[in-house]
């Protein structure tokens, strides 16, 4: 496998962020970091008919800030499907987005059905 290196006209270019991979979290914090002026660049070791890391794994999925079930509803296909009145979706608050460390231990008082994000 050969290495590629930049170009000489990019050699000397300024980058404030550099971005390891480039699966769905990797490439959201690009783009995070872009939108709020920051040169970044995106560094992926694996050949471009791998490149995404696991997100072809996730069908799609991607997490989102809801509150609850009414907050589900209309994005679903089906809203009157029968199954959903058994089913519990918990909460994934816009505070628990902002977190800076996804799994770090909650107090007791914000445990019960909230998903951290697993």
């Amino acid at each position: 496998m050969s290495e590629r290196r930049p170009s000489a006209e990019h050699e000397h270019e300024h980058i404030d962020v550099i971005v390891v991979g480039s699966g769905n979290a990797a490439l959201c914090a690009a783009i995070a970091a872009a939108e709020r002026g920051a040169r970044v660049h995106i560094v992926e070791k694996a050949p471009p008919a791998m490149a995404g890391g696991n997100t072809k794994y996730t069908a799609g999925a991607m997490r989102f800030a809801y509150e609850g079930r009414e907050d589900l509803l209309p994005l679903l296909l089906d809203p009157g499907d029968p199954r959903l009145a058994r089913s519990d979706f918990g909460r994934y608050t816009a505070a628990i987005c902002r977190r800076p460390a996804l799994f770090q231990q909650r107090p007791a008082a914000e445990q019960g059905t909230e998903h951290p994000g697993r």
